[in-house]
């Protein structure tokens, strides 16, 4: 979401729509793919609101804090990956997921999801190397 406020608002409907739901669920792992599908969903659809299409951005130094994590340049290089090859990074690094859960998740091919992390591992390869090279 690029900015702390969003996510909340995100965070905030992802559990009232668990809240709603939750007795329709079998096990833990089945809530945990079923938040992540949701909450990517919610993602989506708030960036295609045409709220979003009219606002204006504040600028970066009206906000309060940025989070550490933005900080780390992987984080950020993962975080600024197109949108397909930095749910399939985030989820199979991050969460941890392997490539047959995160296609199920994602309701895709696991040889599409293995194709995706290869690519978003040349990008952030050939961008990670171009950000340590001009650090030199």
């Amino acid at each position: 979401m690029k900015n702390s406020f969003d996510t909340d608002d995100i965070v905030q409907n992802v559990y009232l729509k668990l809240y709603k739901k939750f007795d329709d669920f079998n096990d833990d792992d089945h809530v945990k793919r079923w938040l992540i599908r949701v909450a990517i969903n919610e993602c989506k659809n708030y960036f295609l609101s045409s709220w979003m299409k009219k606002i204006i951005p504040l600028d970066e130094t009206l906000v309060d804090e940025i989070p550490f994590e933005t900080e780390d340049k992987v984080w950020q290089a993962v975080m600024d990956l197109p949108q397909k090859y930095r749910i399939v990074t985030y989820l199979f690094y991050y969460e941890e997921y392997s490539t047959a859960e995160i296609a199920e998740t994602l309701k895709t091919q696991e040889a599409t999801v293995r194709k995706q992390l290869q690519r978003a591992r040349e990008r952030l390869k050939a961008t990670l190397k171009e950000a340590w090279d001009n650090e030199e």
